[in-house]
């Protein structure tokens, strides 16, 4: 291999070591970051300096179980693609989270993107659900798809919404007091994420 990290292949690869993962095939991406957590729970685990929000690693597994729980009453189960289209917030790693927790796979798209840019993501992975917020909603509207808006707990919906979309609360509460993760058969080698950009895909 060159220096540069490219092969004669054409290919990329990183000139670090190689990463040592976890000899468990069944040990999921979510299992994998709480297996310790009960020894530090009020450490802190995600932290939205622009809301000045902390929340601990008791907190975020509670919460991202419920998101979970909450996704599963939605009809969202293994293999469902759900589309992330958002900028960031403490609310966005919950979710992605949750959605790998169950098996499902996330795929996150540029809150800058038009429309038409979108579309050919939403073409080519299918989502299930989009996951937005109300700043965003014209843009994905069109597409007919169940949403989930992400923001304060009074977030306002449109009107024209109906069932098809809820907010992130909302979504939080319909987990009820579950506090284990959904049993779900997830293992390494399955699909969490479907990532796209603007310099290789053409999205």
């Amino acid at each position: 291999m060159e220096k540069s990290g490219y092969g004669r292949d054409g290919i990329y690869r990183s000139l670090r070591p190689t990463l040592v993962l976890p000899k468990d095939s069944n040990l999921s991406l979510v299992s994998f970051l709480f297996r310790n957590s009960d020894s530090y729970p009020h450490k802190p685990a995600l932290i939205d300096a622009d809301l000045s929000i902390t929340l601990s690693f008791s907190e975020l597994k509670s919460i991202v179980i419920k998101v979970a729980h909450g996704l599963l009453n939605l009809g969202i189960s293994k293999s469902d693609v759900v589309l992330i289209f958002a900028p960031n917030s403490y609310q966005f790693p919950i979710c992605f989270l949750a959605i790998t927790s169950i098996g499902a796979v996330a795929t996150t798209a540029n809150p800058l993107y038009t429309t038409s840019e979108l579309s050919k993501q939403i073409k080519d992975s299918n989502p299930k659900l989009v996951i937005t917020v109300p700043e965003l909603w014209e843009k994905v509207k069109g597409f007919n798809l169940p949403a989930v808006f992400l923001g304060p707990k009074e977030v306002s919906l449109p009107l024209e919404s109906g069932s098809r979309i809820r907010s992130f609360h909302s979504l939080v509460e319909s987990g009820g007091s579950n506090s284990d993760f959904p049993a779900s058969d997830v293992k390494q080698s399955d699909i969490s994420t479907l990532l796209y950009s603007s310099g290789t895909t053409g999205c």
